[in-house]
């Protein structure tokens, strides 16, 4: 009534606050009926308005989804209650976030107070009394308390009101008060307390409990929603956000309550003062750093770049949201934040999340497991005359203990071909050891040359070459007794076997740290206008961070907290203006400055990146001195135990059952028969006390120098020992054992790749032949994983072990390889 004698400006009855811009005209219209009419009675429409910016969208789209659940629920009416919710008809785009503080008696309390107030206030200056001064104190104090209660219950949806605009919404807004049992709104033939929508309309619930129904007669699927809920039957925006939180046919009142009606035109009366307040939204927003340094410095509104993108922020602050936050609560979006961009234009932001530290283990080049050696051939060996010619044969020594040894070629000479091939496990060697040797039947061998290959300088790629072989000079007492000669060139192929680093034996240390102050924001600066520019996920971006830290960093939980401002006071709320990112995305294409702010927005994102790593830093520096404090102090430490490691006492219980992959390779200095019966020999492998075996083939007239290259499994039973035996085939008679050796569980259970020492039979045939130099038999011993065999394994089966052990295969010549 104020407003149409045109009185008392800014006084509690008044929605014009008396400043310039207001809506006189949609104040009048919102307070034409402030209270509903009692039942029975017929309230006169609201008034048509020209649509605007804040107008609805989506109307026939939600009409369409009603009318279709109408027509599916009188075809399944009776079985509705069974089946799941129709699409469309509970869309929860916003839900309420409610405020512990929240009391919805308290809110009953204050709206029964202030509708009673507020009515006795409209009478009198209806007649055109005077106002009592304590009457209108008084319903300025309920404007405020009755406001900090409702801003509690969905905190969410009131963040966009300030305090003015909430207590303009609290005063314009029409209230009912509804029994139990009544209808908020519906379809003939029930009675609805409200007509039906003449444009865009929402509910809001503030006291009680109401019913809603998919079906417009209420029918069909039934929720129950609690005060701070916005309802209605159909969709109701403001600028690019949907204020509804469910979208229904029917509403009910389950008990007493009171339910607050919002149009758009009292959004309108809310939001007045936004035609002063998008000229200062373009004002400020175009001197944020961001902005300001594409257009040219803080002289944004000269120039012709200038004025086209104050051109274009003017439109962009039609669908501009205000979000106005209390000091030390979250800034809170429908939608996710990076989904948006966001001014600073008053007061301080902190960006906090959970960060989660993980150690990084120093990261190591792949290990050489294996050396491969291939022996090609030999060239211009010394020692050799036309009376006495060459029987060669090299041996090969990695270590102290590792060797292989190739056949003898009799009668070969100075230049021979062995193409053998021998493999090492590597144990961080220095050197490789080849030796030359001249067999010789009725004394020692002749030392024909050798040569030590540096491991250190052969690259993981491997080498091929030749090297230069050497003798002591004969001097015969005369001379340098150290000198030596050449003796030959030896070609020799050498690779490595790579595999990745052993897995640590323990398990990385972690630790949580909570709400961590990441970033802080000052006025007039933006965020989430990099995920906007840049297309890329903010968090991500700030987790790599770590990545030159001895951590790797996961963020969770990131949020915007308001803070106080330095030197403001502890009241001032942080005021953000929040714009859609398709929206910001299409104003940077309109003014043509996208590719010059995608480059700001890296600047300021690199940055950002190197404030979280100082915080990181910061956060493990802090980690050390507990953890070095914990250590003085004997307390517990947050690193974990390492795992022991494998035993020959825990090896021997865990691979019970495992398969073994043996290979056989060859023997040396076996004691080769007579002239008319020369050693036919054979290997047997078994682990001690166990009935399987491993046998190789028979190889007939071989001698001392056998060459079986065969490969096969044995199942493992927790056996200390692997016993290896050679015996002499007889095929008359029975087999004579030559000699026998083992190998215990402290050399295998790592794997094992190497010569076995073999001592002379104790009770063979040829058992009393004594040999000057010692017999030897090379093979190798690969463990299968714990979890179970490779299909390699099961092409080993037993009984291709039996048909390779009677057919002699492999063949005797070829390349051997553990």
């Amino acid at each position: 009534p104020d407003l149409l004698r045109g009185a008392a400006k800014g006084g509690p009855g008044s929605l014009s606050e008396g400043f310039r811009g207001a809506r006189p005209a949609s104040a009048i219209a919102s307070t034409a009926k402030s209270l509903a009419p009692r039942p029975g009675q017929v309230q006169k429409p609201l008034p048509q308005r020209p649509e605007s910016a804040l107008q609805r969208r989506g109307t026939s789209a939600s009409r369409a989804r009603i009318v279709a659940a109408q027509q599916a629920a009188a075809q399944q009416q009776q079985q509705q209650q069974h089946e799941p919710r129709p699409r469309g008809l509970y869309d929860d785009p916003v839900q309420p976030v409610r405020d512990s503080s929240a009391d919805e008696g308290e809110i009953k309390r204050l709206l029964t107070l202030y509708m009673r107030q507020r009515q006795m206030l409209q009478d009198i200056q209806k007649n055109r009394r005077r106002a009592p001064q304590n009457l209108e104190t008084e319903l300025r104090a309920l404007d405020q308390s009755l406001a900090r209660q409702v801003r509690a219950t969905n905190t969410l949806f009131f963040q966009r009101f300030d305090e003015p605009q909430l207590e303009r919404l609290i005063r314009a807004t029409p209230y009912m008060k509804l029994s139990q049992g009544r209808w908020i709104f519906a379809e003939p033939p029930l009675s609805a307390e409200w007509p039906p929508a003449r444009g865009d309309r929402a509910f809001l619930l503030l006291s009680g409990v109401v019913s809603l129904y998919s079906h417009p007669q209420g029918a069909g699927l039934k929720t129950q929603i609690f005060p701070g809920d916005v309802f209605g039957d159909d969709q109701l925006w403001a600028g690019d956000e949907m204020l509804q939180s469910h979208i229904a046919g029917a509403a009910q009142a389950e008990e007493p309550c009171i339910v607050g009606v919002l149009t758009t035109q009292l959004l309108h009366t809310a939001f007045a003062d936004r035609a002063i307040g998008n000229r200062r939204i373009v004002q400020k927003a175009l001197k944020a750093p961001a902005i300001a340094k594409v257009n040219g410095g803080p002289s944004c509104e000269t120039g012709e770049a200038g004025t086209a993108m104050v051109s274009a922020f003017q439109a962009l602050t039609q669908y501009t949201a205000n979000v106005h936050v209390k000091q030390g609560q979250q800034i809170l979006s429908p939608e996710p934040l990076d989904q948006s961009v966001l001014f600073l234009a008053k007061g301080r932001v902190s960006v906090r999340a959970d960060l989660h530290l993980v150690e990084k283990f120093a990261l190591q080049a792949p290990q050489r497991s294996r050396l491969h050696v291939f022996v090609e051939k030999a060239e211009g060996l010394a020692g050799d005359s036309w009376m006495d010619r060459l029987d060669p044969y090299c041996i090969v020594k990695l270590g102290e203990y590792k060797r292989f040894q190739s056949p003898v070629v009799w009668n070969a000479g100075k230049n021979v071909t062995w193409d053998y091939s021998g493999t090492f496990t590597y144990g961080g060697e220095e050197e490789l050891e080849i030796v030359v040797m001249d067999r010789d039947m009725m004394s020692s061998d002749d030392l024909c040359g050798a040569v030590s290959i540096g491991l250190g300088a052969i690259s993981d790629a491997g080498w091929t070459g030749s090297v230069q072989l050497k003798r002591p000079r004969k001097n015969f007492g005369f001379g340098d007794a150290s000198a030596e000669e050449a003796a030959g060139k030896l070609f020799v192929s050498l690779r490595w076997e790579l595999e990745p680093p052993a897995p640590p034996r323990r398990a990385p240390k972690e630790r949580l740290f909570p709400d961590q102050t990441l970033l802080e924001l000052e006025e007039q600066q933006c965020w989430g206008h990099e995920t906007v520019a840049l297309g890329v996920d903010l968090v991500r971006m700030l987790e790599r961070s770590g990545e030159a830290l001895p951590y790797s960093v996961h963020l969770s939980d990131l949020r915007l907290i308001s803070e106080r401002k330095k030197g403001g006071g502890t009241n001032e709320d942080t005021t953000f203006w929040k714009v859609s990112g398709h929206r910001f995305k299409h104003f940077l294409q309109s003014c043509g400055k996208a590719t010059l702010f995608a480059k700001e927005c890296r600047l300021e994102l690199a940055q950002k990146q190197t404030q979280v790593k100082e915080v990181v830093k910061g956060l493990i520096s802090k980690w050390e001195a507990q953890e070095k404090q914990a250590e003085f102090w004997g307390a517990a430490s947050f690193t974990p135990e390492e795992e022991a490691p494998m035993d020959p006492s825990l090896f021997m219980v865990a691979y019970r059952g495992v398969k073994a992959r043996i290979c056989i390779k060859n023997a040396i200095n076996l004691p080769g028969g007579s002239w008319f019966d020369k050693l036919d020999p054979y290997a047997i492998v078994r682990f001690r006390g166990s009935a399987q075996e491993l046998r190789t083939s028979v190889l007939k007239d071989a001698g001392g120098e056998p060459f079986w290259d065969c490969e096969g499994t044995l199942t493992y039973g927790g056996e200390a020992a692997l016993e290896v035996a050679v015996f002499d085939y007889d095929r008359w008679s029975s087999d004579g054992l030559v000699a026998e050796g083992e190998v215990s569980v402290n050399q295998f259970f790592q794997g094992f790749e190497g010569t076995v020492k073999l001592e002379p039979a104790g009770g063979g045939r040829k058992s009393k032949w004594k040999r000057a130099k010692q017999m030897a038999i090379i093979i190798s011993i690969a463990w299968s994983p714990l979890l179970g065999g490779s299909e390699e394994d099961e092409y080993y089966s037993e009984d291709f072990q039996q048909s390779t052990a009677r057919s002699g295969w492999p063949p005797r010549h070829g390349h051997g390889g553990a």
